[in-house]
This record gives structure tokens, sequence and C-alpha cells, in this order.
């Protein structure tokens, strides 16, 4: 299956979109947005390659509670918080109709922008 364009897959018989994409860390501490879905009802699983980073890198889950300001959810350190040897990130959450948004910060700048390839699969809630 090429990764290079959104598809269908089947997970666990329930059809979900597949869609694959690249996230550019700048080389900054600056928080930084790196997914963001409209309100929906739907399942989100997400798989971040941090194969590429050198920093230790903060990844937030954030929920819109009221239409337009944003809670942060959760909040883990990679790779520290992480198994040893972990080179991705692995996020799922089911969405209750409320926008939600995934961000990262770096530690420290990276010396360069870093890619970071990502992909996601959103499964309609039946």
């Amino acid at each position: 299956m090429p990764f290079s364009t959104a598809h269908k897959e089947n997970l666990d018989n329930l059809t979900g979109l597949v869609t694959p994409g690249t996230f550019s860390l700048a080389n900054n501490t600056s928080e930084q947005v790196v997914l963001t879905f409209s309100a929906a009802r739907e399942v989100i699983d997400i798989e971040l390659d941090m194969v590429n980073l050198t920093q230790n890198i903060t990844v937030r889950e954030y929920v819109q509670v009221d239409g337009s300001n944003y809670r942060q959810a959760s909040a883990k350190v990679f790779p520290t918080d992480f198994e040893p040897g972990a080179k991705a990130v692995l996020i799922s959450f089911v969405q209750k109709n409320a926008a939600y948004k995934i961000t990262a910060q770096a530690a420290a700048a990276e010396g360069a922008s870093r890619n970071i390839p990502y992909r996601y699969i959103t499964r309609d809630l039946v």
C-alpha cells in the first residue's frame, strides 16, 4: 500500500480513513501545533515517527471544551516517558463532538528544522 496517499484500511472490522503526512518541527522551543481535528464523533489513532529528532520533545493533547477554548488533556516527554528504544509516539483518542489537537515542543533547539512523519486513522463512531 502506498504511504503517500490517503486510502481505506480495514481495522478490527471497522473501516478507517488513513491519512499520512509530515510535520516540519521548527528549530526553536515554541509549542507547535502538529495536527488539529475539527469537532466530530470518531476514534482517532495517531502515529508520530520521532526518529529524526535529537532533543526531548513534549507531546501534548488538547480538547476544545466550549467551542473555542482548548484544555490540555495530557503531556508526555519523548523519549523519557516512553519505553526504552521507542522511535514512535502512538496516541488514540475518542472524539465526542469536540475539536482536538496535538502539539510538540522541543526542550532545546534541534539545530535545524526536523521532519516528523505521521499517519492518522479516523473511524466514525457507530
